[in-house]
């Protein structure tokens, strides 16, 4: 058994990214259009304070969770001005791909238009809007100085937003990348050889200690609440005395995610300038 893993410090990463952006992004405005599920709610009062230390306007527009997608298009072109657009769920029975086709690249906060995520497939090095989660995980992992290179990671997450992009950037690095999800037969098997375990199924729990090896890198990537408290995806406690490296949930990925927002409109404003 090795000693207590080091519980890495998402916020004092955050802070290390406003640092460097910071100066590039004062007196910018964010568009914020988000559905009026608590959820949303939540995250865009966290995006909202951050924007405030940085000296960045916030123009909100909250909608129903319900609504057609001609009216997220609308609220779109309400914010054609800001600087940059997030757009934050959920959405009843939306396909978010087809939004991000009605946000313009220049106003891509979060990386996801198909004009920016076909650059990170095939400039794998180019300074462009990333993907914020996949992002923050790379910034985690750069963090502690883990050399990715011939390391294997298994990502338990196969989605746009969080899997693939993620999956993109590891083998820029040189990792051996694993993709599974929750539906995976036989998910210890390709978690209990990897150096790195990334998880982001939004079960509470789901990532038990016995899957992983002695040493290994967890990045818990789930957000949930349970009985009023927030917790991952992963099992902090019976994980803290087996891995190397570990997030806590809160205070681990999901600061450095917000700060990537940050980050990826300093970038919008060098290319679109």
């Amino acid at each position: 058994m090795i000693d207590l893993s080091t519980v890495i410090n998402g916020r004092e990463i955050a802070e290390q990214i406003y640092s460097r952006y910071g100066s590039e992004v004062k007196g910018s405005c964010i568009g914020v259009l988000r559905s009026d599920a608590d959820a949303a709610g939540i995250y865009a009062g966290v995006v909202k304070r951050s924007a405030k230390n940085l000296d960045v306007l916030v123009k909100e527009i909250c909608i129903s969770a319900s609504v057609q997608i001609e009216e997220i298009v609308h609220g779109i072109e309400a914010l054609k001005d800001c600087d940059g657009i997030l757009i934050q769920g959920p959405f009843k029975n939306i396909d978010m791909e087809r939004v991000y086709k009605f946000l313009p690249p220049e106003k891509d906060i979060e990386g996801m238009c198909a004009s920016h995520m076909g650059v990170l497939f095939r400039k794998l090095d180019a300074d462009i809007p990333l993907p914020c989660t996949p992002a923050a995980v790379m910034q985690i992992i750069e963090h502690v100085n883990f050399d990715l290179t011939g390391a294997s990671v298994c990502i338990v997450n196969h989605s746009a937003v969080i899997g693939k992009p993620l999956a993109i950037m590891l083998l820029a690095r040189n990792a051996t990348v694993s993709i599974c999800h929750e539906y995976t037969k036989n998910l210890a098997m390709f978690t209990s050889g990897a150096d790195v375990v990334v998880c982001g199924v939004g079960i509470p729990g789901f990532l038990k200690a016995d899957m992983i090896k002695e040493g290994a890198f967890v990045i818990d990537c789930g957000m949930n609440r349970v009985a009023g408290r927030v917790t991952g995806d992963a099992d902090f406690d019976g994980m803290l005395e087996k891995c190397s490296y570990i997030t806590p949930v809160p205070g681990g990925v999901g600061p450095v995610t917000t700060s990537m927002l940050f980050r990826n409109l300093a970038i919008l404003k060098k290319m679109y300038r």
